[in-house]
């Protein structure tokens, strides 16, 4: 197989899913990231390099986002948000986390392919990325690609939309996001 048959692959895979997203769940999800006082960024493997990226970019535009996990990440109170990307939406240190923004009053925002799992029960908000699963496979998701990049591709590109959506409501469109980029590389 060339490389523009793998394109053409990727991209025949990534945009029924994002065409399939509710636009009143996107909306949610963005209206809580931009409502909330502190943003706390939660995921496992892949996911949560996914969320690291969203983490920076929103603190670019000035919001004040913080990585779980992280050294300087302050406690989570009432009135933040945790947002765990989570596919399976039952990993278990995600779980653990997300009793313990509960208990603290803050919110959760979760990003997943499985609509009824436990995470999704525990959210205030869910952003369903309707990433098609494949029952024959353990675990796994449907199509051409390997295990989990569906649904990691689809996560990278919804956390850019989800960005530029509250970019735009908060009035930066990005003229200070270059002043808060790091300069320490």
């Amino acid at each position: 197989m060339d490389i523009r048959t793998h394109i053409e692959t990727v991209i025949n895979e990534i945009r029924p899913v994002l065409d399939r997203i509710a636009p009143d769940a996107f909306d949610k999800a963005a209206c809580s990231i931009k409502e909330a006082e502190r943003l706390f960024f939660a995921g496992a493997g892949r996911s949560g390099l996914i969320v690291r990226m969203l983490a920076m970019r929103l603190a670019q535009a000035g919001l004040a986002a913080h990585v779980v996990g992280d050294v300087t990440t302050p406690s989570i109170r009432k009135g933040d948000l945790l947002l765990i990307a989570s596919g399976s939406g039952g990993t278990s240190t995600m779980l653990a986390l997300a009793e313990k923004a509960r208990k603290a009053e803050a919110d959760i925002l979760l990003l997943t392919y499985t609509k009824d799992s436990p995470l999704a029960q525990r959210a205030k908000a869910v952003l369903y990325l309707p990433v098609p699963t494949d029952s024959n496979r353990p675990g796994g998701l449907a199509g051409g690609q390997l295990l989990g990049t569906l649904f990691d591709q689809c996560l990278f590109i919804t956390g850019d939309i989800l960005v530029q959506a509250v970019v735009e409501t908060i009035g930066d469109c990005g003229k200070n996001m270059q002043e808060r980029h790091a300069n320490l590389e």
